[in-house]
């Protein structure tokens, strides 16, 4: 490719776009490869490339040994790569909670930031959170419970997967990550109120008082609080 060759980049990237805007998948394939390797550090252009090999019929392994190849020349590129690859499947998650979204679609491109940079857990986080909406509580657990392998400071993370093992009926375990993402951010009401229920669940009246108490104190404008905590008091 004589842009390549010339290292015109700017020129190249305008190709590249135009041919994938045209859905000219193999010659858009063959344009951001040839980007990647001009300039490594611009992740977006392997993630593009990717992606064109996918829509020109091409398999998952080709668009990861495309991946792999951007990777072993810029190893810092990484995780920027896994993050566009996470983004490229956002969309096809959205409407996931409400019964919709493009749940294959939306699997995909998280699978495969997950496999790009096997240290990030963002993509894990939100394959946890896929599976959470489809019912699928087990595979949710599981890919919640690496996203803490990868990042065990993640406050959030810790709530989604108590959230999960609630669902599974496993309320000791949920209280003890519950107990832990309250630990790691003291001052999230909804931390506090979720402990309180599941404190419920398992019959620890004074404990979910506690634990209403202080998310009644932490969010005081929030009227469902309120209630729960006045309910809790009255003996309910």
């Amino acid at each position: 490719m004589l842009l390549r060759e010339g290292g015109d980049e700017e020129n190249l990237k305008s190709v590249a776009d135009e041919l994938a805007d045209r859905r000219r998948w193999p010659e858009a394939a063959r344009a951001y490869a040839a980007l990647a390797e001009l300039d490594p550090d611009q992740a977006e252009y392997a993630s593009n490339a990717a992606k064109a090999v996918l829509e020109s019929g091409g398999d998952v392994e080709q668009a990861m040994a495309l991946l792999r190849e951007a990777v072993s020349r810029n190893p810092g590129a990484a995780r920027n790569l896994a993050r566009q690859l996470t983004l490229r499947g956002e969309p096809f998650r959205n409407d996931e909670k409400r019964g919709g979204g493009n749940f294959a679609a939306a699997q995909f491109w998280f699978t495969l930031a997950s496999r790009v940079d096997p240290a990030y857990d963002r993509p894990e986080v939100e394959l946890g959170s896929l599976h959470f909406y489809r019912d699928r509580y087990d595979e949710a657990a599981e890919h919640f419970g690496e996203a803490l392998r990868r990042d065990p400071r993640n406050a959030s993370t810790y709530h989604q997967l108590a959230e999960t093992y609630v669902k599974l009926g496993r309320t000791t375990e949920a209280i003890s990550f519950f107990e832990r993402a309250v630990e790691l951010r003291p001052e999230r009401a909804e931390m506090h109120a979720s402990l309180a229920r599941a404190y419920l669940t398992a019959g620890r009246r004074a404990e979910a008082l506690a634990a209403f108490r202080a998310a009644v104190e932490r969010a005081p404008d929030n009227v469902q609080l309120q209630q729960e905590l006045a309910q809790v008091e009255a003996g309910g």
